[in-house]
C-alpha cells in the first residue's frame, strides 16, 4: 500500500472539479448557496423566518451567570471535539474571523461552565477545518487534516489525550482532504473511527472525484467497499447505537440547487448500503449527532430543522431560527452535560456573514444558549 503525501497545496489543484467548491472551501462559505442572497432559495428553506419552536437560553448550571469572561475568539472552520478522557469540549485551531491569512494553533475546554486556554506543550501546526472524533477505546481525540494558512492540504494525523499532544506519524495515511470534503465518526460497535472523504480531484472528464473509507484503530486502515456514497462536502455523519451502524446523511456536490444531496447511507463496518427512508430531510449540508443519553441519532438540517432517526426514518421534531442558515458548525453530544452540543459557525444573511462563538445545547425540545 503506498503511504500518501501528507500536503498538498490547496492553491494548486488545476482540477475543473475544485473550482465549484472555492466558494465553500474556507468557509464563509456558499454565500449564494446558503440563504436568500440568489433569486432560487435553498430547497426546504423558506424565504422567510421558518416558524420557529421556543428558543431559550438558560445555563445547564446553578450558577447565577453565564457571562463569558473568556472565551476562544469567533474563527472559520476550528477543530471541535467532545475529550471523553477530560470530560471537557475541546476546540482546536481555525481561521480567524477578522479574514487575515493566517490560523490559529490554541487549544481551549469548556467544563460546562467556561472555556480555560489549555497551556499544554505545542501540537499539530496551525491549521482550519481539521476533522476529529473521540476514541473511548484508546482514549484520545483523533485529529486528521485540515488546511494550512499557505495553502497546504495536510493528511497528519494527532492524538489529544486530555492534557497533551502526540503526532501518529507511521504507517498509510488517508488522502489529503478540502475543508468539508471529509467527515469523521467513531464507531462503537468495531471500536474504530470511521472517515469517509473524497479527493477533490476529478476522477475522469465527466466524473467526480473519487470516494475513500479509512478507519483508525491506532493506526489507519483503507476499507475497499463494493459501492459507496458518490462525492460531497458538507455531509452529517454519525454512530447510532440503536442500529449499531454510521449513518451518513445529505451534502452538496457544488452550489448549483440541483447538486445538494438528501440521501441516506449507513456503514456497518465493512459495507455502504443506500437507504430509501418514507420522509426526507432538506437536501444540502447538515449535521449529525448521537444522543446517547435518549438513544436518538439527531440531525439539523440547514434550515434550522432538528430531525430524529428511528427504525430506517427521519421525523421533524421543529424548526428554530437560531440554527438557521449556520455552515460550518460542529455538533456533537457531551456526557459531561448530557445533552447535545452545537458550536459557532457561521451565521449567513443576505445583510452580511457573521462568524459566531456561542454555544447551544438541545435537550430534545429546545436549543439553550449555554455560551
Amino acid at each position: 500500500m503506498t503511504v500518501r503525501p501528507h500536503s498538498n497545496k490547496l492553491a494548486a489543484q488545476p482540477v475543473p472539479v475544485v473550482a465549484a467548491f472555492m466558494i465553500g472551501v474556507m468557509g464563509i462559505a456558499a454565500v449564494a448557496f446558503a440563504c436568500g442572497r440568489s433569486s432560487e432559495p435553498l430547497a426546504g428553506v423558506a424565504s422567510s423566518a421558518p416558524t420557529t419552536s421556543p428558543v431559550s437560553t438558560v445555563a445547564l448550571s446553578p450558577s447565577p451567570s453565564h457571562q463569558i469572561v473568556s472565551a476562544p475568539e469567533p474563527r472559520v472552520k476550528p477543530m471541535v471535539a467532545y475529550d471523553g478522557t477530560s470530560s471537557k469540549l475541546m476546540l482546536f485551531g481555525g481561521r480567524p474571523a477578522t479574514g487575515l491569512p493566517s490560523m490559529l494553533s490554541d487549544t481551549w475546554m469548556w467544563d460546562g461552565n467556561a472555556w480555560a486556554l489549555s497551556e499544554s506543550a505545542p501540537g499539530p501546526s496551525a491549521r482550519a477545518g481539521a476533522l476529529a472524533t473521540y476514541d473511548p477505546i484508546r482514549r484520545g481525540v483523533v485529529v486528521f487534516g485540515g488546511v494550512a494558512a499557505n495553502g497546504d492540504l495536510l493528511s497528519d494525523t494527532w492524538i489529544w489525550s486530555g492534557q497533551s499532544w502526540t503526532s501518529a506519524r507511521s504507517g498509510p495515511s488517508p488522502h489529503w482532504l478540502f475543508p468539508g470534503a471529509g467527515t469523521l465518526a467513531f464507531h462503537e460497535e468495531r471500536g474504530e473511527s470511521i472517515l469517509f472523504g473524497n479527493t477533490g480531484a476529478a476522477s475522469g472528464p465527466t466524473q467526480g472525484p473519487l470516494t475513500f473509507t479509512w478507519a483508525w484503530n491506532g493506526k489507519w486502515v483503507e476499507k475497499v467497499p463494493s459501492v459507496a456514497p458518490p462525492f460531497r462536502f458538507g455531509a452529517a455523519m454519525a454512530y447510532d447505537a440503536n442500529s449499531k451502524r454510521t449513518v451518513l446523511f445529505g451534502g452538496y456536490q457544488s452550489v448549483s440547487p440541483n447538486d445538494r444531496l438528501s440521501d441516506t447511507w449507513t456503514w456497518d463496518g465493512a459495507s455502504w448500503v443506500k437507504l430509501r427512508p418514507p420522509t426526507t430531510p432538506s437536501a444540502g449540508p447538515a449535521y449529525a449527532a448521537y444522543d446517547a443519553n435518549a438513544r436518538k441519532l439527531w440531525l439539523l438540517t440547514l434550515d434550522g430543522a432538528m430531525w430524529f432517526w428511528s427504525n430506517g426514518d427521519w421525523t421533524r421534531q421543529g424548526v428554530f431560527a437560531a440554527m438557521t442558515n449556520r455552515l460550518d458548525a460542529t455538533l456533537l453530544f457531551s456526557p459531561a452535560i448530557g445533552r447535545i452540543v452545537l458550536y459557532g459557525g457561521t451565521v449567513v444573511s443576505s445583510s452580511g456573514d457573521v462568524v459566531k462563538n456561542d454555544l447551544w445545547a438541545w435537550d430534545g425540545n429546545v436549543w439553550l444558549q449555554v455560551g
